[in-house]
């Protein structure tokens, strides 16, 4: 599952924190332990060198074996007394050991040749973050989705339209289908496709979800060099699932145009899913963003109406 390169790599920075800072808490341990027991500093002395002597046999055959067996007991014995006087303070025996956030990878965010769980979780929350900056993904989750404001016949128009989400959202995988979610304003496009993209960051996947004029204008920035980064549309193209939210609200050029239907097709082509949402109908897809793009759309896309009355203007008449 990709993620971004600046998600990656602020994932590497805390995980990197994490273990610096659990060597700087044992480091402080170690240093009050030595002014409140004064044997303990020759007895960690008396270790490190026994390492260092250790360290000199390497390469002296035979004669190397004796005195590995003889510094193994002398660590053992070290150790011991060193636990010894830890016990006598009230100490538990791992008090001057470093305490690693995560015990499985000590806080190097592997295990052998497999990222831990817990660096893995970790970008999983910084993507959630990333998302929740530009959208209310906190709020809009599938068990707050209410069929209230829809008439008898347009909620069960509506049921089917949020069952089809959430088991798109329980089986999404890379042969997902692209969705078109399509209808008048304020009927729950938004708060659907956002449901759909938390349940996939909290899964692992790497979604991209902005509205369709802020991508077009970071598409533009990037393309003639005003922006930061290279590598916006790459993410655009290989993310796990895009959302672009309010197509047919931006500023269309000929550039944008040709932006769209490379995202579209390309995405199409590569099988990676995408979510539309627009307050267009068919007809009025065809009209701005010509025939070949309304074709891909209806041929390739599952198309879900949404029906009813505003359900923001709705809310708003009964405060």
């Amino acid at each position: 599952m990709a993620y971004s390169k600046e998600i990656f790599e602020t994932a590497q920075e805390i995980i990197t924190a994490r273990r610096s800072r659990a060597e700087r808490d044992a480091q402080h341990r170690r240093k009050a332990f030595g002014l409140e027991e004064p044997r303990y500093p020759d007895l960690q002395n008396e270790i490190i060198r026994s390492t260092r002597d250790l360290m000199r046999t390497i390469g002296q055959g035979e004669k190397a074996k004796e005195i590995i067996e003889q510094s193994r007991v002398k660590h053992r014995t070290l150790t011991r007394s060193i636990a010894d006087l830890l016990a006598e303070h009230g100490y538990p025996e791992d008090y001057l050991e470093v305490h690693p956030t995560c015990p499985i990878c000590q806080d190097y965010g592997f295990v052998e040749t497999r990222y831990c769980e817990c660096f893995t979780n970790l970008l999983k929350k910084l993507t959630f973050d990333e998302a929740a900056k530009r959208t209310p993904l906190q709020c809009s989750r599938f068990a707050d989705f209410s069929l209230h404001y829809y008439t008898d016949e347009q909620r069960e128009h509506m049921q089917g339209i949020f069952d089809y989400c959430k088991g798109y959202a329980d089986t999404f995988d890379r042969d997902s289908y692209s969705l078109l979610f399509y209808g008048e304003t304020g009927l729950g496009k938004t708060h659907l496709s956002l449901s759909i993209a938390g349940e996939l960051i909290s899964k692992g996947w790497y979604v991209m979800y902005d509205s369709t004029q802020s991508i077009m204008n970071q598409l533009e920035r990037e393309h003639f060099g005003k922006g930061t980064g290279d590598d916006y549309e790459k993410l655009l193209l290989e993310c796990d699932l895009l959302i672009m939210d309010d197509l047919g609200t931006e500023f269309s050029t000929q550039f944008t145009l040709a932006e769209f239907y490379n995202i579209l097709n390309s995405r199409l082509l590569s099988n990676r899913p995408t979510i539309i949402s627009t307050n267009l109908d068919l007809k009025g897809i065809e009209n701005k963003y010509t025939k070949r793009i309304a074709s891909r759309i209806v041929g390739e896309y599952e198309l879900l109406h949404f029906v009813g009355n505003d359900i923001r203007q709705q809310k708003k008449e009964e405060e």
